[in-house]
């Protein structure tokens, strides 16, 4: 008698587990996973690009992960002489082909005024960093620009580990 109690009791543990596990599956499957930053895009700025955001960076706009490194989308418009002090930075010219699928938005938290459509850009010119980006956030980094030359408008991609 004892014996069929505890096999009684094993199997509805064992049945109250299976179902426990197969509600915590469904309800997980809900949830999104991406993990938006909390850091406004003045901050990710001043962290990955420079800092203090130049006067007249306008039009900032962005987001991306900023945990355990980072994965940053970042817009703006700036004047061609804030343009070309960034990408006298680190930075070397590259074929648009080359880092299109870089500047791919991939991350579901990130809302834009007008939609993210760098490889739309008819009259452009491409950057990337060629050494390994150190910064606060990231001792393994590198980073995508494309610059949108008619609305002077700067597409930003960081990847950092």
């Amino acid at each position: 008698m004892q014996k069929k109690w505890v096999k009684q009791v094993a199997v509805a543990i064992a049945v109250t587990l299976a179902l426990g596990v197969c509600m915590v599956g469904l309800a997980l499957r809900s949830l999104s996973f991406d993990v938006q930053s909390s850091n406004t895009p003045v901050e990710i700025f001043e962290y990955v690009i420079a800092s203090p955001v130049p006067t007249d960076v306008v039009d900032l706009q962005g987001g991306g992960y900023t945990w355990q490194g980072y994965s940053l989308w970042l817009r703006f418009r700036a004047s061609e002489n804030t343009i070309q002090q960034l990408l006298a930075h680190e930075y070397e010219q590259v074929e648009c082909e080359q880092i299109l699928p870089y500047l791919e938005l991939n991350h579901t938290g990130i809302e834009f005024q007008t939609p993210w459509q760098p490889e739309s850009i008819e009259d452009r010119q491409c950057y990337w960093t060629p050494d390994i980006i150190t910064n606060p956030w990231t001792h393994a980094g590198q980073h995508y620009l494309l610059v949108d030359i008619d609305r002077q408008e700067i597409y930003f991609r960081g990847i950092g580990a």
